[in-house]
């Protein structure tokens, strides 16, 4: 058998390995440091953006409460019966009326602008919830690149580490 015979110095592997070590170094640190940040920032966006959507869907309940509270206070009066001040005041704090008239016959109106803005909440759980997909996208890419250094660097380091012992084997030949 043969043996495979390096004509290069010892100091040339050390010095080679020693180099290859230190990139894998910085790969790791650079390169995660800051892809961890993205990864965080990305995380952060989709954790306010969950906050936003709770936000919603407890207004869009609030709403719907709201609106069978009016339907049974406005029952309770006959047919064209306006609404007191005291009732019409408390209302508008919880909806921009304008100049509804607070009654049975106006409550066709009260219930399409209550619907408008169903819909508008619902619109914007939507939206949230497809960003919220997008980042989940954007983090898994993220962490599949931070698998792709991590593996380049560890594989530096291997090879570094194998032309540093190199000089060790091939001194005691």
């Amino acid at each position: 058998m043969m043996a495979f015979k390096v004509f290069c110095p010892a100091w040339l592997l050390v010095s080679i390995g020693l180099c290859m070590n230190v990139v894998a170094i910085l790969v790791t640190s650079l390169v995660l440091d800051r892809n961890s940040m993205q990864q965080l920032s990305r995380h952060e966006q989709q954790q306010q953006n969950v906050y936003l959507i709770q936000q919603a869907w407890n207004k869009l309940d609030i709403l719907e409460r709201k609106e069978e509270w009016l339907v049974l206070y406005l029952q309770s009066y006959e047919d064209n019966e306006v609404l007191d001040n005291a009732a019409a005041t408390h209302l508008a704090r919880w909806w921009p009326i304008k100049d509804w008239q607070l009654s049975l016959a106006g409550l066709e109106q009260i219930a399409t602008a209550l619907e408008l803005e169903r819909q508008a909440l619902r619109d914007r759980i939507d939206s949230l919830y497809i960003l919220n997909l997008q980042l989940q996208a954007q983090i898994a890419a993220y962490r599949d690149e931070f698998q792709q250094y991590r593996n380049v660097a560890l594989l530096l380091q291997i090879f570094g580490l194998a032309l540093i012992l190199s000089r060790d084997l091939a001194w005691r030949r």
